[in-house]
């Protein structure tokens, strides 16, 4: 099984990759992580709980769609602060 690296460029901390993980997984390592606004975390945490509760059924697929476009915008911020704090530009 491959390990995934983190985003943060020079990082050499890595994630173990989970067997349904496509090529295109991408992780933050915890210490790059805890960089990004705690806001951002807690907003990102909350979301992701509220898409895997939600049982899979039709009636809660334009919720799902919502709340998975959400967590994308999330990790993008999440993603941007943790590299640039993380390279030291902030």
């Amino acid at each position: 099984m491959d390990r995934i690296s983190c985003l943060v460029p020079w990082c050499k901390r890595t994630g173990k990759r989970l067997p349904d993980d496509d090529d295109k997984a991408e992780i933050i390592c915890v210490k790059h992580f805890h960089l990004a606004e705690k806001r951002l975390r807690r907003l990102f945490t909350l979301n992701r709980r509220r898409l895997h509760a939600l049982p899979v059924v039709e009636e809660n697929w334009p919720a799902a769609q919502r709340l998975y476009a959400r967590e994308q915008r999330l990790w993008a911020k999440i993603k941007a602060q943790a590299i640039e704090r993380g390279a030291g530009f902030k």
